[in-house]
């Protein structure tokens, strides 16, 4: 069985790791960075950047921000 990755070009993903799955043997799909369409959770990271940005920015602790953003996910509501 072939492993299948949607892949959707975001420079984090690229180098290492487009060798490594080559190398693996998995099948490759590429679409646009940040396309809702295609991947749903891109909605909700959009919302929660532009939320820290505006009311968290301030934060230099890195297990504060952790909280923060625990914090903001836990409250987005079922089929957001």
């Amino acid at each position: 069985m072939e492993s299948v990755v949607l892949e959707d070009n975001a420079p984090p993903h690229k180098k290492v790791y487009i060798l490594v799955r080559k190398e693996l043997g998995m099948v490759i799909h590429q679409h646009p960075p940040n396309s809702p369409d295609l991947n749903l959770i891109e909605n909700i990271w959009c919302h929660m950047k532009k939320k820290i940005a505006k009311d968290y920015a301030h934060i230099t602790s890195q297990a504060e921000m952790m909280r923060i953003v625990q914090q903001i996910w836990d409250d987005y509501p079922d089929g957001f």
